[in-house]
């Protein structure tokens, strides 16, 4: 609350518009006015909030809102571990970084994805397995991922911070994976490539070891690929 007023009234004068921060505002006050807890009012506002910034609407720099959520975030009893705290920062400097975006489909599913599991409950492993599928169903799609994607710099610093990274091997693939995904904002759908990425992801999520989800990866590849499907130059 106090990060919020400090940045509400920092200066005095005019502030951008900003309608994710608004709707957030009144998610919040709408849950708490019809008698909900903090807690059941803040998942109520954080809602809103992505919900907003799923449409593409912008963050200017001097968002209250953003203001509050890192105060938020930064004083939390339990806080997270040091990947997803990492991840988290680097999704709200990336959010509001100059104030404007392009629209994100991928990374608004992979958010709804995250949230949804962590509004029912689930843990924070949980929680970013489902926002990573939901990730890679979008991008399956060929939608598009901006160059000033938050989610693709959460995933590039939640990567760079887990206790047990994976071999060097699959380092240097999932570097080289978010560098193509993401080295111009464009792409051509790649069916193949989907199909493949799916694969690895629900044999990792069904607890199989880093060799055996790359083999399930490798069989969905030429599988999809013996079908006559396309696959991009890029």
């Amino acid at each position: 609350m106090e990060a919020f007023m400090n940045a509400m009234i920092a200066d005095g004068t005019a502030r951008q518009h900003d309608p994710v921060c608004a709707a957030s505002l009144r998610g919040y006050w709408d849950a708490w006015v019809a008698g909900k807890g903090e807690l059941e009012s803040n998942h109520a506002g954080a809602e809103a909030f992505f919900e907003e910034f799923a449409k593409g609407s912008s963050i200017p720099a001097d968002s209250p809102c953003a203001k509050s959520t890192i105060a938020y975030y930064k004083n939390l009893p339990n806080p997270p571990s040091p990947a997803n705290k990492a991840a988290m920062e680097a999704f709200m400097e990336k959010m509001i970084g100059n104030g404007t975006r392009v629209p994100d489909p991928v990374c608004a599913a992979s958010t709804k994805g995250y949230w949804e599991a962590w509004k029912s409950g689930k843990g924070e492993l949980d929680s970013n397995l489902l926002g990573a599928e939901y990730f890679f169903e979008e991008f399956a799609k060929g939608s598009s991922i901006p160059v000033d994607s938050p989610c693709a710099a959460a995933t590039r610093a939640y990567y760079n911070n887990i206790p047990n990274p994976p071999s060097g091997p699959n380092k240097a693939a999932m570097e080289a994976f978010m560098d193509k995904m993401i080295k111009d904002g464009a792409r051509t759908p790649d069916p193949v490539c989907a199909a493949s990425t799916k694969a690895y992801w629900k044999a990792y999520r069904s607890g199989m070891s880093e060799t055996r989800s790359n083999l399930a990866a490798a069989e969905a590849f030429f599988d999809a690929f013996n079908e006559g499907l396309h696959i991009p130059a890029d």
